[in-house]
Parts: C-alpha cells; sequence; structure tokens
C-alpha cells in the first residue's frame, strides 16, 4: 500500500467554478498535476517503482478539510482529476486501473488535506 498525502485542492479545481478565467484555471491544473507527480515520489510508505504495471489498485480517499463547512464528495473528488493524473503519471499506472474504495471525511486541518491510499489487488 502507498500512501499519498496531497494538499486541499484550490477552488480554481472545482466544477462549481465555471465563472473563472480559463488562465487561471489552467494555472491551477499544471500546478495540481505537479504536486500529484511530487507527492507520490515522496510516499513514505512504498517506492513508485516496486508496482506492478497491469494490476488493478482500489483506491481510498480521506478528506481532512480546512474548516467545517459543507462540502459536495462530487465536487472535490472532481477537482482531484488533475492530482490523480499527476500520481499515476509517476507510479506508472493507468488510472483505468483506480478501483473505487473508501471516501471518508476526516479531521478539520489547518490547511486542509487529502490521504490517498492506494492498495495494490493481486
Amino acid at each position: 500500500m502507498i500512501t499519498i498525502i496531497l494538499p486541499w485542492p484550490d477552488a480554481a479545481l472545482s466544477p462549481n467554478c465555471a465563472k473563472r478565467h480559463w488562465r487561471s484555471k489552467q494555472a491551477a491544473k499544471v500546478k495540481a498535476h505537479q504536486v500529484g507527480m511530487v507527492a507520490a515520489r515522496l510516499s513514505p510508505s512504498k517506492t513508485w517503482r516496486e508496482f506492478t504495471p497491469d494490476a488493478e489498485f482500489r483506491l481510498h480517499l480521506t478528506f481532512c478539510p480546512p474548516d467545517r463547512r459543507r462540502r459536495d464528495w462530487d465536487n472535490i473528488a472532481a477537482s482531484l482529476k488533475n492530482y490523480q493524473d499527476g500520481w499515476c503519471e509517476t507510479l506508472g499506472i493507468d488510472d483505468r486501473q483506480l478501483r473505487c474504495g473508501t471516501w471518508e471525511w476526516g479531521e478539520v486541518v489547518k490547511s486542509g488535506q487529502v490521504i490517498v491510499r492506494l492498495e495494490e489487488r493481486r
């Protein structure tokens, strides 16, 4: 199992932010992709080179928001798309290999974070 800790997604990545200028949204997407790549490489639990390329992975997400406001699951999940592309690229896996696992709310963390756990299914 590998654990990847990501920052809370930028509001510009939310599908509900349709009124943002495309350039600011694109900059947030590029940054999220790069952060996903770096976070996967820095994961302390398992090195990214140890994964079987054709394996399926169960995806477990823990959302630790920056405050107690109510949020929608689907908007947060959509906001993670670029992070996901980054960590999949680093791990050398296709995002079609990901299977739904668990989604849960964690404790409030000052700056917010998303904890991703990928469990290789054999």
